[in-house]
């Protein structure tokens, strides 16, 4: 009569020979005699009542019912020692190395402050921060964490609502002193438009303007692949430009910039935080997210939080 009691040592012993390549490797991974692998597979062989390994001078394979076992047993390993580890790290400080992509003009004095904060709160965690506008490939980089517009379509990524923004039309006082407010969004095409992406010099901008969308194609004196950068140039007085309210919210509010169409705006998608799909991700992203998130419940409405000069 077989035993009935499942050995999971045997297992674990079979998973690493075979992920070593061979006894002698494994040996070696586990800091253990050879021969106490070896008498560790023949006695989960003989509770099975089957062969599992084919043993050779040159190679070492599974059989058949070998390669079944480790198919069924590898992914149940692997979640027990993934919540193995976050239960250990829900006990010791938080560290380790965390790659965050966010946007290229990010490095305002009030993300750095924030930035600042948790690393003050957790000294054992070291950040790499990966600047770019670019949708950055998660697993061919690396990163563990992102700062995104919206919205995002992806199922092997969780994404974390930060803000909501709705897109506005907006020129600097100095413009205005050669154009005169336009009355509705066709006659955007008479003004230098600066703009994020432009094809061949025209960009085509789409808007509410509370009943129905409207589209326009406009004319792109500038195009520059950063919202900083964008922002700066509107009011320099280069052209108006299609920006998210929270990143001009303060400059509307001072008259810095002016917003041309007030009935008219668009969905921006909001800003979000995005990491991959994981049930028990390291304690260092966990307290990351959580850090983050809390920032954003805080945040007064329409802090300017990619702003380069305040």
């Amino acid at each position: 009569m077989k035993e009935t009691e499942v050995d999971l040592n045997g297992i674990l012993t079979l998973l690493t020979i075979i992920r070593t390549g061979s006894f002698s490797a494994a040996a070696r991974h586990l800091g253990v005699p050879v021969n106490r692998l070896s008498r560790q597979v023949q006695r989960l062989e003989e509770k099975l009542g089957v062969r599992l390994l084919q043993r050779s001078t040159r190679k070492l394979s599974l059989t058949t019912i070998g390669r079944s076992l480790l198919e069924h047993a590898e992914p149940a390993l692997v979640e027990l020692e993934s919540w193995w580890q976050h239960i250990q790290a829900q006990a010791d400080e938080p560290s380790g190395h965390l790659r965050i992509s966010t946007f290229s003009d990010s490095l305002s004095t009030i993300f750095v402050s924030y930035i600042a904060q948790f690393m003050e709160r957790y000294p054992s965690i070291n950040l790499e921060l990966i600047l770019s506008d670019e949708q950055i490939d998660f697993f061919a980089t690396g990163i563990d964490v992102a700062f995104r517009a919206g919205p995002i379509q992806d199922e092997n990524l969780i994404a974390r609502k930060l803000l909501s923004s709705r897109l506005l039309v907006v020129a600097s006082p100095r413009l205005l002193e050669q154009y005169t407010m336009p009355s509705n969004i066709s006659e955007l095409i008479n003004y230098p438009c600066l703009a994020a992406h432009g094809q061949d010099g025209w960009a085509t901008w789409t808007l509410n303007n509370g009943q129905q969308l409207e589209s326009v194609r406009v004319p792109v004196r500038l195009a520059m692949n950063g919202l900083g950068a964008l922002l700066a140039a509107t009011k320099a007085g280069l052209g108006i430009a299609l920006l998210p309210d929270h990143l001009v919210a303060s400059e509307l509010a001072s008259g810095t910039l002016i917003n041309l169409l007030p009935s008219y705006d668009y969905d921006g998608g909001g800003l979000y935080l995005v990491y991959p799909t994981r049930k028990h991700p390291p304690a260092a992203l966990r307290v990351f997210l959580d850090f983050v998130i809390d920032v954003a419940e805080t945040l007064p409405e329409g802090l300017n939080i990619l702003q380069i000069n305040k």
